[in-house]
């Protein structure tokens, strides 16, 4: 066993849905981004304009 997370179908739906973190590791950052993808800052989305 190693200590690499390994990439699931549902780590890829969670970052698909903007899911920040591992949901089978609450706690646990993400592995660093790939260099050349934009970071996402951890807020919540905008509020939409009633």
């Amino acid at each position: 066993m190693s200590a690499q997370p390994t990439i699931t179908d549902r780590d890829l739906q969670w970052h698909a849905a903007g899911v920040p973190g591992d949901p089978e590791e609450p706690g646990v950052p993400d592995l660093p981004q790939e260099p050349g993808e934009p970071t996402v800052p951890d807020q919540p989305p905008p509020a939409p304009v009633a």
